[in-house]
């Protein structure tokens, strides 16, 4: 069984909050040049709102 995944899971909030906000910069930077300057904060507005939605919400593995 491959526990890299499960370990990812096991992070303190701050590490996972961490991880999160790394994970938004890459997809920012991988649609650098395909998003208008004018979505960003839209995109920006969905990621808050499904941040603060899925908060709480943890799958048994710990995702």
């Amino acid at each position: 069984m491959d526990t890299t995944a499960l370990n990812t899971y096991r992070k303190s909030e701050d590490e996972e909050k961490k991880l999160i906000l790394r994970e938004y910069r890459a997809l920012l930077r991988a649609l650098k040049h395909r998003i208008k300057k004018g979505d960003k904060p839209r995109i920006r507005r969905a990621f808050e709102i499904a941040a603060d939605a899925h908060k709480d919400t943890r799958r048994k593995s710990g995702e």
